[in-house]
């Protein structure tokens, strides 16, 4: 995990002095790769970005800024519906980490505990059964006004288990 960290840290950096990106280099670990011309290289450049689910907000040398977050979801089948499941799913919890990305999150947790002792005495002999429930909720809540973001990406895992899609917008330096 740290190797991976590192690597994304490094392509940040790089990026951010106006490192050249390779845009020759292979989706090795993927399957059913669609990205937009203008994002892949992005990708190609550092695949790690396609691994992790999550946003990122790359600023450039000029003052060039890259919004971009992914969101990933299981694949359960090929049906037309399943296709439709997918890209909604993906597509909400992209929004919803660019969400936390610019506003943070809110976390709530509520935590209960019930302790119950019953003792009952018959023909001289006291029983006893006592009974424990606790239960914890965690809740947690982004709230943001997302700009249109569209769809640059889909791909899947090379296995074709997991589905990811990637909304994204480069945004150009203020005047």
């Amino acid at each position: 995990m740290k190797s991976l960290l590192l690597r994304c840290l490094v392509f940040e950096v790089l990026l951010n002095v106006g490192w050249q990106v390779d845009c020759l280099a292979e989706f090795e670990s993927f399957s059913s790769v669609k990205i937009e011309e203008q994002f892949s290289p992005f990708f190609r450049a550092n695949q790690l970005l396609m691994e992790l689910a999550g946003a990122r907000i790359i600023k450039f040398d000029d003052g060039s800024k890259l919004l971009m977050a992914v969101g990933c979801t299981d694949v359960r089948d090929n049906s037309p519906k399943e296709q439709l499941r997918r890209i909604t799913v993906c597509r909400a919890k992209a929004q919803g980490a660019f969400a936390a990305e610019q506003s943070g999150v809110k976390v709530s947790t509520c935590a209960k505990f019930t302790e119950k002792t019953l003792v009952s005495v018959a023909n001289g002999e006291e029983k006893g059964v006592s009974l424990s429930e606790s239960m914890e909720m965690t809740e947690s809540e982004a709230k943001a006004i997302i700009p249109g973001l569209p769809v640059i990406g889909t791909w899947m895992s090379k296995d074709g288990k997991m589905f990811y899609l990637a909304i994204g917008k480069i945004i150009a330096p203020a005047k």
